[in-house]
């Protein structure tokens, strides 16, 4: 897979969580996805306006008393963007050739033979098993010698 097959709008993370927390079809509130998503709501407004002027998620707005309501619900276009979205992510995760690389310190020492693991390769050890990354099981990269 290339990197161009990737879903733009979905390559977003805060976008990638609003479209996850709607993922069930429900309509949710803008306070549920506040919560839902830990978004402020400056950039929860604006990443829910770009996922509906692209067509993944619809809007509507009631009143109640002298507030208005503003609701979501994903489309069933913005659906099915979701669910090839995450089928592309796993196709590259089950990819052989695939090694995701943590980004090091340029101060982390390596390893010049071999004894106890270095701080870079307890890093790298982290990655593998999701430690900093919400469990998302990683490969490990080759430490550098």
């Amino acid at each position: 897979m290339r990197a161009t097959e990737i879903d733009e709008i979905l390559a977003s993370p805060p976008r990638l969580a609003l479209m996850a927390s709607l993922a069930d079809g429900r309509w949710r509130s803008f306070m549920d996805l506040k919560r839902d998503t830990g978004l402020a709501d400056g950039n929860l407004h604006v990443q829910a306006r770009r996922l509906t002027e692209a067509g993944y998620i619809q809007q509507r707005k009631s009143a109640h008393g002298r507030r208005t309501r503003t609701s979501y619900q994903a489309t069933e276009a913005g659906s099915l963007k979701l669910r090839l979205h995450v089928q592309q992510l796993q196709a590259v995760l089950q990819e052989d050739e695939i090694v995701i690389r943590p980004n090091l310190p340029a101060t982390v020492r390596t390893t010049t033979g071999f004894g106890d693991s270095t701080e870079r390769e307890r890093s790298l050890m982290k990655v593998a098993i999701g430690a900093d990354h919400g469990g998302f099981a990683l490969k490990p990269a080759c430490p550098a010698g």
